[in-house]
């Protein structure tokens, strides 16, 4: 396995589970607004100590606190020895996630018939017949829409994503994605403010008509003009029971995150909204003090969530 990085414990990568993310290098596509584009051209030097000997060590000693491994990237079903690195996973009795972007279906049918991963989440970036040239120099369509096949006839866990960039994203490429995955997916939504309104008219009816969920990253509305929020607070107040997860951060007004002490998330604008709805409330802090702020911090917001994971 080409190791890329790790993310010690993670609240919102594997649903409802604290999970550590092993991130592996390298990657078949070039999505140009790629969040990690050093571990998908392969150029990422990961820390001396990473190593798979390290990893399993590191399983092995967090057994009373993790309860999954996510294994993302860059892109796993490029690694050949994948299969036989989530069975020594398994081995330590944690479920395991694989992120993918769904290209190799052969490998996500080697991963089922082995049953060494419990889920599987894929990002469909466009309509398949639109991934080439720019988000793959040669793919065949046939090769998306059988690993979306092959997942959904699968008897584990998976959810299928996509996030609205232009010009992959449009309402007729989003009918066409809900008709390949009969309607389950969740399109991830941190920038509704810039999209257009009759975009937003569109994804309503799709959710009401079709089964599409919402993905709201609510942290950065904090920084944006009163106008956008405000755009922003209607469209998920009028559509929240459409919404799978709410994603909070603590974040400070100039958009970085806000250190312990120094300030609070303003939650109380989304109190109406997150106590209405089904979808899960994720809260992510980034303690720069101690953890004795961090608990305090939670114990405080908690009584004013409907779910803190």
């Amino acid at each position: 396995m080409l190791l890329g990085g790790l993310q010690k414990n993670s609240l919102i990568d594997y649903p409802g589970k604290i999970s550590c993310v092993l991130f592996v290098s390298g990657c078949n596509f070039h999505c140009p607004y790629c969040h990690n584009p050093d571990l998908a051209s392969g150029t990422v030097i990961p820390p001396d100590y990473l190593t798979e000997d390290w990893f399993f060590d590191f399983l092995k000693q967090r057994k009373t606190f993790l309860e999954g491994v996510v294994i993302s990237g860059g892109e796993p079903t490029l690694q050949t020895d994948l299969a036989s690195f989530c069975r020594k996973i398994k081995k330590l009795e944690y479920p395991v996630k694989i992120d993918t972007n769904g290209s190799d279906p052969r490998m996500i049918a080697h991963l089922l018939e082995a049953e060494v991963i419990d889920y599987l989440a894929m990002d469909i970036k466009t309509d398949p017949n639109g991934y080439t040239p720019f988000i793959t120099g040669a793919l065949s369509p046939e090769d998306i829409l059988s690993s979306i096949r092959i997942i959904m006839a699968s008897r584990i866990d998976y959810e299928f994503r996509t996030t609205y960039v232009k010009p992959f994203m449009d309402e007729s490429v989003l009918e066409k994605i809900l008709d390949h995955t009969a309607g389950r997916i969740t399109i991830c939504m941190e920038n509704t403010h810039n999209l257009p309104q009759v975009f937003l008219q569109t994804m309503t009816s799709l959710a009401q008509d079709r089964g599409l969920r919402f993905a709201w990253d609510i942290g950065y509305t904090d920084i944006l003009p009163s106008d956008a929020r405000a755009r922003m607070l209607k469209f998920f107040s009028d559509n929240s029971r459409y919404v799978k997860v709410f994603h909070l951060h603590d974040i400070n007004d100039t958009g970085g995150h806000r250190a312990l002490g120094t300030g609070r998330l303003k939650v109380a604008p989304y109190m109406d909204i997150i106590n209405t709805i089904k979808a899960d409330v994720i809260l992510e802090i980034f303690p720069e003090k101690s953890l004795l702020d961090s608990i305090l911090y939670i114990n405080e917001l908690a009584p004013k969530l409907k779910t803190m994971p």
